[in-house]
């Protein structure tokens, strides 16, 4: 901190902060005496408004100061000399000026684009903050901390490494250590996340994202939505679920921002629509779905654009991208006619084309089909040649101008894409329908539309279609990426910014007044309601003055109010007029300081609202009917019965106030929607972006100092970081306290035991104040005569120790923090009557300690269950070992078994061969004896028992005609042969396969015994398949086989 003689620049002598406007009515104003405030104007008065820094005897030559600059706000200079109460200040830029002591306020020599956080910067003035903002643009460095709060400047360019997956990386490991990084749109992301894992307070999370028309808003809820939906299945072993759910979120915007951005003046890519982007998370994190709802679409802009400006992203990407067969399928392929609702088409035309092969990937991507991306284009077509239809005639009743060739063009093709009849389609523009009932009966009377009412339904038409087919893409939208339960959610508001602009009508009203609601939340929920606690909770704390925009809300919106008495003009059912509303208006709330009547009302009606950002002209012509936003029942019963099965669908569940019925205006409706929105933001632990545009051009690089210090005032930037700075970022209950950190007092070997003994000397006597009942310690910090509790009512009987259940849980959560942090300066004054506040970095710290703490108990669970379940293995692995033994000792019975039998049937076998071979060789010794007989009879009666014996058969011997069996072995023989041919019997020689030799009368032949009887056939028979065919052994032995040689006798 930078001294004057030995003064210290934060001295008390400082004013209170009120506001660029001054102190409104509501505001709670109030003085600091141990820290400075500086007013947003930067100038600096003592506190009693007779001394200043600035002034000349403070100052001297060479010190470094800031000057007031019509243009750039404020620029850096050094006091070159001082006369009286006049000083010559040397800029940075190198030139001289005398200015006055007001103008010119102390800086320090520090390098403002290293400064990190808001709070920091000593002293602690507006210009301060402004030149650290401006040096930080500079150096490409585009998100500042401000206490509580985070502000992010547009850079105007794209910045891939800004946001590339390294960063998600290192954002998410150091979530502990936020301080350690530099800010950034993801730390405010991580820290919503953490809350939601945590589930400390509130477990749903908000992060509001405010700013001006062009400040980044819709960018910076994308870096939000991919950074949640990326960490959240960082350690999920089903990664593709959390990524299909991002690119299903990823792939809807190109589709809503191509439906609901325009280019104005403002912003090339305006948002005409807000949206509450709600991710969606199981218990352990992992996101499971998300739901969009949308809020106010200007479908106005659908038939009406100011000049410079361009409607809908879709009409100019379906005429510029599209091919020549698409635009024939959809009826725009006549070159002849200009849409007259797509003005200034040619300006962005190579981007046109690049984002409608993005939306067309899209609307793939999300599942729409091609039969319903034809669906879409149509109806857009159909819009685009609405426009172009001209209504020709006077106020007794007029008709569609089919002369020329493109309004005729027009107006049939319309007709054919709506799917309805040409000549119905103009009697529903043209006539208007009139029920009258009496008695029992009820009449219908068409009457004849003048040129401006039949105009106003032409208009109607349009808007009606384009804004149905909107909410059904949204719905489409949700059907896909909507989750059927979860646990947890994490909010991301993106609506649109502050506008101003030479005409606004309804639509600008709404948005400002929308601006107006989330600033007056910030307001009631952190800079009073914060500082209410601290005084409630008796936390010492001076009050900071800040500008509570409640009172311009409460001019639009309360009870008398300028939305009540345009819905009343509305529900009176008159014929408008702009001047007579525009009088009632300033004549009602003529005394309201926000409201005031401006030159422009001698031109036309009109009145001017003082809104928290700047003073805006709204003009009076128009917002009636606007604001009735009336749907003739004509056109709603000609879409229902278009022959387009999905004109049909779009308005099946449509309805309309019918008569009887208080209808619901614009104003009403949005009013509802948002009152049902900040009951959400009231149920969530909510966080905030300011986005900050540094110039109105939207160009890289430039820097318009008016222009970004009057956002900065705007949106309270110097009360927050004034607030954070002093103030406590984390509060809890003491029940919560220690339901949450109370594992920390079974584990001394904190922090505490290893910290020096360096702050257990002064401040002991201080911080045993913690250790002292509650009524003493708050008697001692308020100064009470008394305690709370001496009342006439008699005293419940205390436990033995004398402390009750509040100053027992104090005394827990003093633990607590001294096992964690030691005795430190002032703890004693962070406890108050039921929370405790804990300073920057204190919780993230407890966290810190927790999550160890928590290390070692699960690593101790981990240990045991992998002990267990090693058991288990181990128990497994022997039983395997078990059974492997058993199946293998019964696998060796079973083949040891087996194996004495083959051994026993080998051994039998080997004998009955034995035996067979010995009968074989006798049989063969018993022909060749008969051989040698010379008698050439064979008698074969005493040999009948050697056959029957070899062949073990029932073969028996009876006669010589009987038939005798002989093995074709014995006939190899020739002996054998001989003698058999040379007998007068019958001889049957066979073996086991069945051949045999049949002698009979001198005659021998070898035959097959057929085990059928055997037929021929002239078809192949599946039972005799095989009887034509002898094998090819058989075939070997033929007749001569059997006969003797004669050759050798």
């Amino acid at each position: 901190m930078s001294s004057v003689n030995g003064q210290s620049l934060c001295s008390s002598k400082l004013p209170v902060l009120t506001g660029r406007n001054g102190p409104e009515k509501g505001a709670t104003l109030a003085k600091r005496t141990d820290s400075p405030l500086k007013d947003i104007s930067g100038n600096i008065s003592g506190k009693n408004g007779k001394e200043c820094i600035g002034e000349a005897k403070l100052l001297k030559q060479g010190m470094p100061v800031f000057v007031h600059h019509d243009l750039n706000a404020w620029i850096e200079g050094t006091v070159a000399e001082v006369t009286g109460k006049d000083m010559t200040i040397k800029l940075s830029t190198g030139k001289d000026i005398v200015v006055g002591a007001k103008d010119v306020v102390l800086r320090t020599n520090c390098t403002y684009a290293a400064v990190e956080d808001l709070t920091q910067l000593s002293p602690l003035t507006a210009p301060a903050v402004f030149q650290c903002i401006k040096s930080r643009y500079h150096s490409d460095i585009f998100y500042t901390r401000a206490g509580f709060t985070l502000v992010a400047v547009n850079p105007f360019k794209e910045l891939p490494s800004m946001y590339d997956n390294a960063t998600i990386v290192r954002y998410h490991e150091h979530h502990g250590k936020r301080k350690t990084l530099s800010p950034h749109v993801y730390s405010v992301a991580q820290e919503a996340y953490c809350s939601l894992k945590q589930q400390t307070g509130r477990v749903n999370q908000s992060v509001v994202v405010s700013g001006e028309s062009g400040a980044g808003k819709t960018v910076t809820a994308k870096h939000l939505m991919r950074y949640l939906t990326t960490v959240s299945n960082t350690n999920i072993s089903t990664l593709g679920t959390g990524q299909r759910i991002e690119q299903r979120i990823l792939d809807s915007n190109p589709i809503l921002e191509a439906f609901g951005n325009a280019s104005t003046t403002r912003n090339h890519n305006s948002s005409r629509f807000g949206k509450y982007i709600q991710l969606q998370f199981q218990r352990s994190g992992q996101i499971v779905g998300a739901y969009v709802q949308t809020y106010l679409l200007e479908k106005t802009r659908v038939v009406q654009q100011a000049q410079e400006e361009r409607n809908f992203h879709i009409f100019y990407q379906l005429l510029n991208g599209a091919s020549e067969e698409e635009k024939a399928d959809w009826l725009l392929q006549h070159k002849k006619v200009e849409f007259a609702i797509a003005s200034n088409r040619n300006t962005q035309l190579g981007c046109d084309q690049q984002l409608w092969a993005c939306t067309k990937d899209a609307m793939d991507d999300i599942g729409l089909s091609k039969e319903q991306q034809r669906h879409v284009f149509k109806v857009l077509g159909a819009v685009l040649h609405l426009g172009n239809t001209q209504l020709d005639g006077d106020e007794d009743g007029c008709y569609v101008n089919t002369d020329e060739e493109a309004c005729n063009v027009s107006f049939h093709a319309a007709s054919q894409l709506l799917g309805v009849d040409s000549s119905t389609l103009e009697k529903t523009l043209t006539f208007r329908q009139i029920t009258a009932s009496h008695s029992r009966r009820q009449s219908v009377f068409h009457k004849p539309c003048g040129a401006a009412e039949s105009a106003s339904r032409r208009d109607c038409l349009a808007k009606l279609l384009y804004a149905r087919l909107f909410d059904w893409l949204v719905n489409f939208i949700n059907q896909r990426i909507m989750a059927e339960a979860h646990c947890s959610s994490v909010g991301l508001l993106d609506i649109y910014g502050f506008e101003s602009f030479d005409t606004n009508s309804l639509e600008q009203m709404c948005i400002n007044y929308a601006n107006e609601r989330l600033q007056q939340h910030f307001v009631a929920h952190f800079l009073k309601e914060l500082q209410t606690d601290y005084a409630k909770e008796a936390i010492p704390w001076t009050f900071t003055g800040y500008v509570d925009n409640r009172p311009c809300v409460e001019l639009l919106d309360a009870n008398p109010s300028i939305f009540a008495l345009l819905n009343e003009e509305c529900n009176l059912n008159r014929p408008a007029n702009a001047r007579g509303l525009s009088d009632r208006i300033l004549s009602t709330f003529g005394g309201n300081q926000h409201l005031e009547r401006t030159k422009r009302d001698r031109r036309e009606p009109c009145f001017a609202v003082r809104h928290y950002a700047s003073s805006v002209q709204y003009v009076v012509e128009g917002l009636l009917e606007k604001n009735k936003d009336n749907v003739p029942p004509e056109l709603l019963t000609l879409l229902q019965g278009s022959t387009s099965p999905f004109i049909v669908a779009l308005f099946k569940d449509y309805e309309i106030d019918g008569p009887g019925r208080k209808k619901k205006t614009v104003l009403s409706k949005f009013k509802s929607s948002l009152d049902t929105l900040l009951k959400t933001l009231n149920t969530t632990d909510f966080h905030y972006i300011r986005c900050i545009k540094p110039n109105m051009t939207c160009k890289a690089g430039e820097f318009d100092g008016r222009y970004v210090l009057s956002q900065l005032q705007a949106c309270g930037i110097m009360e927050t970081v004034e607030i954070s700075k002093h103030g406590y970022p984390a509060r809890l209950t003491y029940l919560e306290f220690i339901q949450r950190y109370g594992l920390v007092l079974r584990h001394d070997s904190g922090p505490s035991s290893r910290w020096t003994t360096e702050l257990h000397t002064a401040d002991d006597k201080e911080n045993e104040l913690l250790f002292d009942p509650l009524d003493r310690l708050l008697m001692k910090h308020l100064a009470l005569p008394d305690s709370p509790r001496q009342k006439s009512t008699p005293k419940k009987k205390r436990r033995r120790t004398g402390l009750s259940s509040c100053d027992h849980s104090r005394k827990c959560c003093a633990a607590i923090m001294k096992t964690v942090f030691g005795l430190y300066h002032m703890l004693s004054q962070q406890f108050g009557r039921t929370k405790l506040f804990l300073k920057d970095g204190q919780l993230e710290q407890l966290e810190s300690v927790r999550s160890k703490i928590l290390s070692r108990h699960a690593f101790t669970i981990q240990c045991a269950w992998r002990r267990s379940q090693q058991w288990k293995r181990g128990m497994v692995r022997a039983a395997v070992i078990i059974q492997a033994a058993v199946r293998g000792w019964l696998e060796r019975k079973s083949r040891e078994c087996l194996h004495k039998a083959a051994t026993l049937i080998q051994k039998e076998w080997k004998a009955h061969m034995c035996r067979r071979e010995l009968l074989r060789s006798k049989t063969c010794q018993a022909v060749t004896a008969h051989s040698l007989e010379p008698t050439n009879a064979l008698t074969v009666q005493t040999d009948a028992e050697i056959f029957n014996c070899w062949r073990g058969s029932n073969t028996n011997y009876t006669s010589p005609d009987s038939t005798s069996h002989l093995t074709n072995t014995d006939l190899s023989n020739t002996s054998t042969r001989t003698v058999v041919q040379d007998s007068n019997s019958e001889f049957v020689c066979s073996r086991l396969d069945r051949t045999y030799l049949r002698t009979s009368g001198g005659i021998m032949s070898i035959r097959r015994m057929p085990r059928v009887k055997i037929r021929f056939h002239t078809k192949a028979n599946q039972v005799l398949k095989g009887a034509h065919f002898i094998s090819q052994r058989e075939f070997t032995c033929s007749l001569t086989d059997c006969l003797p040689d004669y050759g050798q006798v």
